[in-house]
């Protein structure tokens, strides 16, 4: 059926015939002919055909979302979502279908869709299956978007997921924990200031000094000054120059040690830091650091 025949179909009287129509559009309905699917649904005054045509808007929005996800503008796909939501809660349970997909791009966008839905008592639910998804990626990008999933009131399901085993997982959390922005949730990364992944401890300490929480000056010096990782003193500079201005003396200090560190990651990273950090610190960079690698940096950094 083309759009002129579904669109006569639709607006005809004959139910038998609105009601094969709208079988049609649930298996080969396109975002094209949602328009058409709500246009009904709003003027239709039959109970049961009005209740299909919710359930067949909603599985056209999620099936075109799932396959084109990547393709759509962002704004799109969060105005879909939502508008899928409100017309049926349930469709959260069609969702989960998705997730055991065995197709990880399938999972990933159904979990996208899920963040951009926004809270569902069933989602909560997802989430803490995903925890032990079998894939990382999955784990990771889920808690990714937990802030736009889990009451702030309830720190259950992050607390569990700081204990996951996978690294990225627990740094995306913390990530979380930072976003989240509430001061007293930092009693719950204190613990972790020297844990042993790099990417892990440096989103601790800035989210702890984000969080008002302000003595990490000695995780810091371990993490800059570590002999063995140079991976830890290249997150080091990252952090530092994330937080810190040309007048945070003492971590300046430390940020000029790297600058001259053995492996040209760390150095680069220290360079970037400088530049971010800017003002009175631009001396400091200018007579530690070779210029050519300054010069590199910046092309980095601020690409023409």
């Amino acid at each position: 059926m083309n759009q002129g025949e579904i669109c006569k179909a639709l607006k005809g009287s004959d139910v038998k015939v609105q009601s094969h129509t709208l079988v049609f559009l649930y298996k080969s309905g396109t975002l094209s002919e949602l328009k058409l699917v709500m246009g009904y649904f709003q003027a239709c005054s039959h109970p049961k055909l009005k209740q299909t045509a919710v359930k067949v808007a909603s599985h056209i929005i999620r099936t075109n979302l799932i396959k084109n996800y990547q393709s759509l503008k962002p704004s799109m796909c969060k105005s879909l979502a939502k508008l899928m939501g409100g017309m049926d809660p349930q469709v959260v349970n069609a969702i989960a279908d998705d997730l055991k997909s065995e197709n990880n791009e399938i999972r990933l966008h159904a979990i996208c869709i899920l963040g951009l839905m926004g809270t569902n008592p069933r989602t909560r639910e997802l989430l803490e299956e995903l925890v032990t998804d079998r894939s990382e990626k999955v784990r990771a990008t889920a808690i990714s978007l937990m802030k736009e999933l889990v009451d702030r009131k309830d720190m259950t399901l992050i607390i569990k997921m700081l204990k996951d085993t996978d690294n990225r997982v627990v740094a995306n959390t913390v990530e979380t924990i930072e976003s989240i922005q509430r001061p007293q949730q930092a009693i719950l990364l204190v613990k972790y200031m020297d844990h042993p992944n790099n990417r892990v401890r440096g989103n601790v300490l800035k989210a702890l000094w984000n969080l008002g929480h302000y003595d990490i000056y000695k995780s810091m010096q371990n993490m800059a000054e570590d002999p063995e990782d140079y991976l830890m003193r290249t997150s080091a500079c990252w952090v530092m120059g994330e937080l810190f201005n040309d007048t945070d003396y003492e971590y300046l200090a430390l940020l000029s040690t790297c600058l001259q560190d053995k492996h040209p990651l760390v150095r680069e990273n220290a360079i970037k830091a400088f530049l971010k950090i800017g003002g009175d610190s631009l001396t400091t960079l200018r007579e530690m650091a070779n210029r050519n690698e300054i010069e590199a940096a910046e092309k980095q950094l601020y690409p023409e």
